[in-house]
């Protein structure tokens, strides 16, 4: 017995890629189809209220910055508070 997988043609070699042209790198130009998604590309992907969505950016890389510094200085000043006590402390003798 013969195996009749064998004695077949392999699959032909996969196309060539596209060429990458500036074209090709554009949002809209993206083909799901054509990259093997069965389903159709989702509308959207831009802000309908960039100006908005700018102004809400701004007002939460403030917040951000003010946890990070307030983490940071929290850290100083327990550390600054805990080598106060420490000083008082072992005042008493001791090393």
């Amino acid at each position: 017995m013969t195996n009749e997988r064998s004695l077949e043609a392999p699959d032909p070699l996969p196309p060539a890629p596209v060429p990458d042209t500036a074209a090709s790198r554009m949002p809209r130009a993206f083909d799901p189809n054509r990259r093997g998604f069965a389903a159709p590309r989702p509308p959207g992907g831009g802000d309908p209220d960039l100006a908005r969505a700018r102004v809400e950016e701004r007002r939460n890389l403030r917040i951000l910055i003010g946890m990070v510094l307030a983490i940071v200085g929290g850290g100083f000043v327990i550390s600054i508070i805990g080598l106060i006590a420490g000083v008082t402390a072992g005042s008493g003798g001791g090393i």
